[in-house]
């Protein structure tokens, strides 16, 4: 199962930290220039200054590696919490991750969701260390919400999550439509409608 460098066990001597923010750095520059179905490990090791034995001491493939550089950047730059009201944060979310998708992360991760659909091993390892993760953050926030009365529609949790965030990744693979600001603004102002109807 792919399993990246922070899932593993510490054996032997200690990793070299600045080595793994290189490989995870040459392979994000890389795909600036070519696809992740062409980009290989020789590449990335080449362009990092480290050797294959050392990625494959981390990383048990390419599309391993790759998750771990896209959730580095992705998970601090759209931040699940914060302070304010519900709505606040998850518009701050939204908008963030919408920004982001307009660019090099969004070409990354709509080549990630085509590579692992077909790779069982993969799927679950994206699944469980992006999916899940943020999709157990929108839970709690939606409880902060139901807590403060403004959370009130009797729709499940899951039904929500795919609502809000659904259109984006609709948007980001069949590329029908612009993830622009009036998209966004739009969106939003539909799921609030959503979420305040009792």
């Amino acid at each position: 199962m792919d399993q990246s460098f922070a899932d593993r066990p510490r054996l032997g001597r200690p990793r070299s930290q600045k080595a793994q923010t290189a490989v995870l750095a040459s392979a994000l520059s890389l795909l600036k220039k070519t696809s992740l179905r062409s980009l290989t490990i020789e590449e990335i090791a080449r362009e990092a200054g480290v050797s294959k034995a050392t990625i494959y001491r981390w990383w048990d493939s390419k599309i391993a590696l790759v998750i771990d550089a896209f959730l580095k950047t992705i998970e601090q730059k759209t931040p699940f919490h914060g302070p304010g009201k519900v709505m606040t944060v998850l518009r701050r979310n939204v908008e963030n991750l919408a920004t982001e998708y307009r660019g090099l992360n969004g070409r990354i991760i709509a080549q990630i969701i085509v590579e692992v659909r077909d790779d069982p091993e993969a799927l679950q390892g994206f699944y469980r260390r992006f999916i899940r993760v943020r999709r157990s953050a929108f839970h709690e926030l939606m409880e902060r919400g139901r807590k403060s009365g403004e959370i009130r529609t009797a729709i499940s949790d899951e039904v929500l999550s795919d609502l809000l965030y659904g259109p984006i990744y609709y948007r980001l693979i069949v590329q029908h439509g612009p993830l622009d600001d009036r998209f966004v603004k739009d969106m939003l102002h539909a799921f609030q409608v959503i979420i305040e109807a009792s």
